[in-house]
């Protein structure tokens, strides 16, 4: 054996290593054999097999994934101006329901008040009939129960009936009637179902029959 042909074959041995060695690295040397071995080497440690590839795949589908990425952005914009259309359509209706139900809220209210308001003045009719003390207090009493109304004593009506309500009781006695009737004119504040349907003329009228005579 001529001398340094073992060193010779050791380093020629370790300066190419075989194809399992390489598969066991995790290189494969068939990609590269357009270089000399040593580039072979070294392109095989710095790139594992597949690396390539996978670069190239996902810049092809970066590459195709703008067209597509540009597309749903227009749809984006397209649908947020589609909603902003359609929420300035729909929110006036929104508002003219809100406020159509916040209206009928007031008209029940009011009604309600001056249901009470005639109640409470008839309460004092049935024990008080003087001409002049009698009505007054039933028109104050009235009055006062409807003050969030604003409605004057002077618009109350006070009267006694007969019995059966056929005609005005001459003699204030007991069975007759005891009449009270107060009225309010209630408005809209929402500026189109106000103007549409104007003011609306309400009224409660309450009949109780007279307990005992107080002239």
């Amino acid at each position: 054996m001529p001398p340094g042909g073992a060193g010779l074959r050791r380093r020629q041995h370790h300066g190419q290593p075989g194809p399992d060695r390489l598969g066991r690295l995790g290189l494969h040397r068939d990609l590269y054999q357009d270089h000399a071995p040593g580039q072979q080497l070294r392109r095989g440690l710095a790139e594992p097999r597949g690396r390539s590839a996978v670069c190239v795949h996902l810049e092809h589908r970066r590459r195709e994934d703008r067209p597509v990425n540009a597309v749903r952005r227009l749809v984006a914009t397209r649908s947020r101006g589609q909603t902003l259309s359609e929420f300035a359509l729909v929110i006036p209706l929104v508002l003219l329901i809100f406020l159509g139900l916040f209206d009928l809220g007031r008209a029940v209210y009011a009604y309600t008040t001056i249901s009470n308001a005639a109640r409470e003045g008839a309460r004092v009719l049935i024990v008080d009939q003087g001409q002049t003390s009698g009505v007054y207090k039933a028109q104050i009493e009235a009055a006062g129960s409807a003050t969030a109304l604003g409605v004057a004593p002077g618009s109350v009506t006070v009267s006694f009936r007969s019995p059966d309500l056929s005609s005005a009781c001459a003699t204030r006695t007991i069975g007759c009637v005891a009449e009270v009737s107060v009225p309010y004119s209630y408005t809209a504040i929402t500026p189109i179902i106000g103007q549409l349907i104007g003011p609306i003329s309400m009224s409660s009228t309450v009949r109780i029959p007279i307990e005992r005579t107080n002239p």
